[in-house]
């Protein structure tokens, strides 16, 4: 039997699964503002590893989503904790894995694809209450290499263009 919750299909073959406080999460996507806090910036390379951390405590099953711009949060990994070792309950994809990082179920991505950058954060079920977690940010290093180096060059073309002028007018002035 499978259930499907707008963004993303569930398997109801484990027992501790609970569809029903993430379709509350996708609830309070659609009529709450300024849900998620503040998120970290991480820059990465396409093809690279990377581990992102929750701020909410293995303890509790986690579900980690992803946000882009204009779309429903997607679930990517839902995971518990199981004889000491993270278990994976649903996951996106063979890239995305849990590992315990810092007394949390982290969220690890292998080979970062163009299709991995967007906004990342936990969530978790805590006494019939929906926690969200610090959310991470994830943008591909040679993009923020263009957004620095553009204003750079555009500056450095100005003050060029200002020193040109300058030495004119120095030089027509002393040739009188």
């Amino acid at each position: 039997m499978q259930k499907t919750l707008n963004c993303c299909h569930l398997h109801n073959n484990t027992r501790t699964m609970k569809a029903d406080w993430i379709m509350t999460i996708f609830m309070s996507f659609t009529t709450m503002s300024g849900f998620v806090p503040a998120a970290e910036v991480q820059h990465v390379h396409f093809g690279s590893n990377i581990i992102l951390g929750c701020n909410i405590s293995y303890l509790y099953e986690t579900a980690w989503f992803k946000q882009n711009p204009d779309l429903i949060p997607t679930l990517v990994l839902y995971a518990t904790l199981k004889e000491g070792r993270p278990f994976e309950l649903f996951r996106l994809g063979p890239r995305h894995s849990a590992s315990l990082m810092n007394r949390s179920l982290a969220l690890r991505i292998t080979g970062v694809q163009a299709g991995d950058l967007g906004l990342y954060y936990c969530t978790a079920n805590m006494n019939a209450r929906v926690i969200v977690g610090r959310g991470t940010l994830i943008h591909n290093s040679s993009q923020v290499l263009f957004q620095h180096w553009y204003p750079v060059a555009v500056c450095s073309g100005l003050l060029v263009m200002v020193l040109t002028v300058g030495i004119t007018h120095w030089k027509a002035r002393h040739r009188k």
